[in-house]
């Protein structure tokens, strides 16, 4: 990860950190609240004419909520998520195998959320954009590996900038108070990759 990104990311980990722990009062009275997040995700490659099959993915981080109106709010995130496919394909010796793709990110998203209903318990919507950071590339031996020079797999661009819709429930009393769970759905604006359309596509529960 290059030393400019490095300092943006330990600034806005402070930042939440601070906030999290300092300004509780604040969160009280509906302007900040801080807190973590860990999700559990599928995670695919698309717009490949070849399958990319789904995969098991995790992204875990600390997140900081901006209340706006009685039931809107808007939240920033600072998270690890890890994307990527499985591709099954015939290697070399005819035999059926499989190509392994992680792709480990830093990403930022910014969603706004908006309550649904009175109770103290509610449903809420949310939707938003992220800016993630690409800091490490893992593979199986691949085609993508062998058969071009410099490799396919090292051709993935650093930047990734994607779109995130999503639908939770918020719980607002009893013993998991302020526990929110959150389905959602996150897909590439633009091709992840230097000269194939690829995008990376999540969807999982937090």
């Amino acid at each position: 990860m290059g030393n400019s990104v490095k300092i943006i990311v330990q600034k806005i980990v402070f930042v939440l950190i601070l906030t999290g722990t300092v300004l509780p009062g604040m969160g009280q009275k509906g302007r900040f609240t801080g807190g973590a997040l860990i999700g559990f995700n599928g995670i695919q490659i698309a717009g490949d004419i070849e399958e990319r099959v789904g995969a098991g993915g995790l992204s875990a981080g600390l997140c900081l909520e901006l209340s706006v109106a009685k039931k809107s709010a808007v939240q920033m995130e600072l998270k690890y998520t890890r994307k990527g496919s499985i591709h099954p394909y015939t290697n070399p010796y005819g035999l059926h195998d499989w190509e392994v793709l992680g792709l480990h990110y830093v990403e930022i998203p910014v969603v706004a959320r908006h309550g649904l209903g009175k109770k103290p318990n509610f449903f809420f919507v949310e939707g938003g954009l992220s800016w993630g950071y690409l800091f490490n590339t893992y593979y199986s031996e691949t085609r993508m590996e062998r058969y071009s020079d410099p490799p396919l797999v090292e051709r993935f661009r650093k930047n990734e900038f994607s779109w995130i819709v999503g639908a939770g429930y918020h719980l607002n009393k009893g013993p998991l108070r302020n526990f929110s769970f959150l389905f959602r759905y996150n897909r590439s604006i633009l091709p992840v990759h230097e000269t194939l359309p690829y995008y990376n596509v999540v969807y999982g529960v937090y």
